[in-house]
Parts: C-alpha cells; structure tokens; sequence
C-alpha cells in the first residue's frame, strides 16, 4: 500500500473507532439530568432539607448550598437555598416529578423556575459491544503489524520501562499546566476546565469509564503499529512523527471541532488538542525507543488515565 493509501487507511479506521465509541451514548434512551434552582421553604417543611426525593419511582439526589448570596426579593425568604438535585431520566418527566415532589415536602422554588442540563447516559451493553469491537479490531491490526506487540523487548529494558510508560502523561501534564496559565492570564479569576466535557456521559454507566483504556488498544494498534510501519522508512523520521500525529489529532474530532468554535472554549480546546498532539509524539518516541507496541498501550492507557482523574476532579 502506497503512502497516501496507508494516510486515508488511517482516517477512515479514525472515524470507524469514533462511530465505535459513540455507540454506547448515541443508542441509549436514558439521560443523567442536573436541576439547579433556588428553594424555599414553606410553611409545612421540615426544619432539615431532604437531601433526596422520589416520585413515582424516580429518585432525585439533592444537594443544598444555604442562603444565596444574592437575595431573591426586597422580602426574601431567608431560609432560601440553593439546590442542586441529579437524577436518571428515561421518560422525560423528571421535571414534573421533581416539583411535585418538593411541593409534597412543603417547599417551593423561586419565580425564575428550575434551570435543567441533560446528558445522554451511556447504555452498559452498548459499552460491552463497543469494548468487544475494539479488543477485534485490535487483534486484526495486531496480525497485520509484522513487528507484532513485542512484550518480549520489554525484558531487556528493565527500569527504563517506567519512564517510558510515564512519558507521554508527563508530556500531555506540561502541556496542559502551561495552557493553564496561558488561560488564567486571559481570564483573570476565572476557572479554565481543561478537562470539561466528559464527565457527564462518562458517569452514566460504570463500564463506560473502561472504554478509554479498551480503545488504547485499537488506537495504538493502528498508529503505532499498522500506521508506523508504513510511514517510517518510507517518510523522513520527522515528517512520519508530524503525520502520525496529526491522524492521532484527527481521531479526536470534538477537539478539533471546538478549537474552530470561538469563545472561550476555543483556547481550552486548543490545549487540549495540544496535549493530545504531544501525547501521540511521545507514544511515537516510546515505540521506537522500546520496540514494545505492548508498551506503548500501556503507556496510552496511563496517559487516558490520568486525563479522567483530571476530568472528574473538575
């Protein structure tokens, strides 16, 4: 297979592994909801906030944050809080529920009404099925990189393999770390959520935090196997690192696409994308500095690791 041949190989199975991962989110008719409103109470509530309510077999996790710092009114109720509830919406009438469901405990919600952010939750048995199709695909690309997954190489590196396998997360940490400030100068005071965005389907279903670490394997099977094969010797050594790179970029669209979309997303997606560029030329470096496609997972692994920690520390 020619260069270029090898080049659209690689986007394509990009947006297969894409379409992949999202089915588990896209299939799913469930959905983890937050509400935010302010609360007061009535004459009938009990002196504690019910930290949780259910209606009709539905639950709400509630969350109370005391007097608002900003009154509601000249004559406010100065027993007002602010509230925070999350539950599991599968027919969409989890609104409805949650003001019945305060009202019958004597509590009612300011006139500005109950604000509501929704995300699809990922469906466990399409997490399963996706899982099961990267560990495939994986192994198919595996049989087709000559060089194989070379665990036995990692023997003759002894401790060198510790650094190696910390390498590309240390990379992508500095990157982010020096976005960070880049961030903060331009808004002062205010938080840059490097990591934001996953979290809310990531907590859907339990197994869906494996799917990062499962989509390691096709992802380095490809890129730093099927892909490096057929770029280095072919391609100057830095021009192979460049396009690896960028292919690896292009397999995180919602990055690219947030870089283009303005504001102050843009600068936090350009980080990201950033570190993610950073993270494929040191999983490059490691391949050829260890000769272990094993280890280069391992090391992805650890890498996606670290980014979920970021991103539900935010």
């Amino acid at each position: 297979m020619t260069t270029g041949g090898s080049i659209a190989a690689a986007v394509v199975f990009s947006l297969v592994l894409q379409a992949i991962g999202l089915l588990p989110v896209v299939l799913s008719d469930q959905y983890d909801v937050a509400y935010r409103f302010t609360a007061h109470a009535g004459s009938d509530a009990p002196k504690t906030a019910p930290s949780y309510f259910e209606l009709e077999g539905q639950g709400f996790e509630c969350q109370w944050f005391g007097v608002p710092s900003q009154p509601l009114a000249r004559n406010a109720d100065p027993s007002a809080y602010d509230v925070r509830c999350t539950t599991v919406d599968t027919d969409g009438q989890g609104l409805r529920r949650l003001e019945a469901a305060l009202k019958r405990s004597g509590w009612g919600t300011a006139s500005s009404g109950i604000e509501m952010d929704m995300q699809r939750r990922a469906s466990a048995g399409w997490v399963l099925l996706s899982i099961s199709a990267f560990i495939l695909m994986a192994l198919v690309l595996a049989r087709a990189t000559s060089e194989g997954w070379g665990w036995s190489s990692l023997a003759r590196l002894r401790w060198r393999v510790v650094p190696l396998l910390l390498t590309p997360l240390f990379s992508a940490a500095a990157v982010v770390f020096i976005g960070s400030l880049w961030i903060g100068g331009q808004a002062p005071g205010q938080a840059a959520p490097l990591a934001g965005g996953m979290a809310g389907s990531m907590a859907g279903a339990p197994l869906f935090y494996l799917m990062p670490l499962a989509a390691a394997l096709p992802e380095e099977a490809m890129f730093r196997g099927w892909l490096h094969e057929r770029l280095f010797g072919r391609l100057p050594v830095w021009l192979a690192y460049l396009l690896i790179a960028e292919l690896f970029l292009l397999l995180h669209l919602g990055l690219v696409a947030a870089v283009f979309s303005g504001g102050a997303s843009a600068a936090v997606a350009v980080v990201q994308a950033a570190g993610v560029f950073c993270i494929s030329l040191a999983l490059t470096w490691v391949r050829r500095r260890s000769g272990s496609l094993g280890l280069c997972v391992l090391a992805h692994a650890i890498s996606n690791l670290g980014a979920m920690a970021m991103v539900l520390a935010g």
